[in-house]
């Protein structure tokens, strides 16, 4: 019990003393009586003298400690006040620090890996890039067959692969989409790491954009123009969600249907696919 409770019954006890000490002195009961009506009166004495003050002492005590425990809980209230406050400056701190490093990684990342894979495009697009078996005699058979340039480097040459895809047969168009879809395969994997990467920290483009805009050694083309066909293509798909990152996080150019060639052919070639794939659904 709290000392100043404590004190209550202590008090109460005086209380209870003096009165009795009172009752002796007024009545001269130093005996013990063996009347009943003595006892009556002395209990009923007690009971309007002491048991009014122990009642009040007890009053009192239960009004000090439901104060106590009011002030216990409002002190709990602060301490969990605190603490939340605490757990949301410290969510903001490992949020800041999480931001921190996946900026630090964007840069990092578009320091070191972006011109990785600008390097591995540029020796794509010059010496891997292949007709597949199944589309060179078609391609023979439309008279490009013979073009180096176009075995060396497609991407120059699409108005033969609409031809293709407008002319042919089911297959042949089937055949002709999934020959796009590898030959955009790199560029389609520098188009989702720099959304990513620019996602974290926009003012990363300025950085992105010069390693894009360098020079291939051997065709005089940049990542840029190769990124440019694969936007046109997308357009012409339809591809809304990859056209709108491509808009607003690397500021890609989005009208081809009057551009220059060979983008003008990648967006028709696009819209070709786009529809026959609504033609499906």
């Amino acid at each position: 019990m709290h000392v100043k409770n404590w004190l209550v019954g202590v008090w109460v006890a005086v209380a209870a003393v003096i009165f009795v000490a009172a009752y002796i002195l007024k009545f001269g009961a130093l005996q013990t009586s063996g009347d009943p009506s003595d006892w009556a009166n002395f209990g009923t004495y007690l009971s309007g003298t002491v048991g009014v003050a122990a009642v009040l002492g007890t009053l009192v005590a239960v009004v000090r400690t439901l104060g106590q425990q009011q002030d216990l809980v409002e002190s709990q209230r602060v301490m969990l006040e605190k603490q939340e406050e605490q757990i949301r400056l410290t969510s903001i701190q490992l949020e800041n620090e999480k931001k921190n490093r996946e900026v630090e990684l964007a840069y990092e990342n578009v320091k070191s890996i972006l011109p990785m894979m600008v390097e591995y495009l540029e020796r794509y697009v010059v010496h891997k890039i292949d007709i597949p078996k199944e589309l060179r005699y078609k391609f023979d058979q439309s008279g490009y067959g013979n073009n180096v340039l176009l075995r060396k480097d497609i991407f120059r040459y699409p108005r033969v692969l609409c031809e293709l895809h407008q002319k042919g047969d089911e297959k042949l168009k089937s055949e002709v989409e999934k020959y796009v879809v590898s030959l955009m395969g790199p560029c389609a994997r520098i188009y989702a790491f720099l959304f990513k990467q620019l996602e974290v920290a926009p003012e990363l483009f300025d950085a992105s954009d010069c390693h894009l805009d360098k020079e291939f050694k051997e065709n005089f083309f940049s990542a840029q123009f190769y990124l440019l066909c694969v936007m046109a293509y997308k357009t012409g798909v339809g591809d809304v969600s990859f056209c709108h990152k491509a808009k607003n996080l690397m500021f890609m150019r989005s009208v081809f249907s009057t551009a220059e060639p060979p983008f003008k052919a990648w967006f028709e070639l696009g819209q070709m696919v786009n529809n026959k794939i609504s033609e499906v659904e």
